[in-house]
């Protein structure tokens, strides 16, 4: 018992030393739509917002998503809600797209442990569970490469004209994730917004 509470211990003083270096462990760049590939169509029209929670009840815009200051077994809750702003229903899909493990400077990671092993991922779009509270590493297991690995959050969906379908996600740290994992993190390239089809405008 004396030796968990000093690796406790030891986990909390390592965690506020590194507050504004090592616990920036998952961070998404960017927002990057995709445009519709050989469709004929040359303009549409879609935004999207994001929204973060860390308790699933008040949300607040952000610019994108990011993990800073968090502890094992603690939990963010992000909405990505997509807007279609023109006359026709179009189908979309929402990905993750590039995983790289690095130290919390940026660097490339040499390091034996990932963060990929250690959080949880859950999705939910109109009320379908697409992710259920899978590791990381087990979504992208078989993609040997980070730079191109990817994870559909959505599967396809269907918005209506003049409509928004909001995405759920929820990353969990495990429990018992470590000081082993300080100081490590990692780079997700980009989300993109994959517009997969388009109604013909009567």
């Amino acid at each position: 018992m004396k030796r968990l509470s000093l690796s406790f211990a030891t986990l909390i003083g390592s965690a506020i030393l590194f507050v504004f270096v090592s616990f920036a462990w998952f961070t998404v760049s960017e927002f990057v739509e995709i445009p519709l590939l050989n469709s004929g169509v040359a303009n549409f029209d879609t935004r999207y917002e994001i929204y973060e929670s860390g308790d699933d009840s008040n949300y607040e815009l952000v610019e994108d998503i990011s993990f800073d200051v968090l502890m094992p077994g603690q939990t963010l809750y992000y909405q990505i809600i997509v807007s279609n702003l023109q006359d026709r229903t179009i189908n979309a899909e929402v990905f993750f797209i590039g995983f790289t493990d690095v130290y919390s400077d940026g660097m490339p990671s040499t390091s034996e442990y990932s963060l990929k092993d250690t959080i949880y991922m859950t999705s939910e779009v109109n009320s379908q569970i697409i992710i259920n509270q899978s590791l990381l590493s087990d979504l992208l297991i078989n993609q040997s490469n980070p730079e191109t690995s990817q994870i559909s959050v959505s599967d396809e969906f269907i918005i209506d004209p003049l409509s928004t379908v909001t995405v759920y996600l929820q990353f969990t740290v495990d429990n018992n994730t470590g000081n082993a994992y300080q100081d490590l993190g990692i780079d997700i390239g980009d989300i993109y917004i994959a517009l997969k089809s388009m109604d013909v405008a009567s």
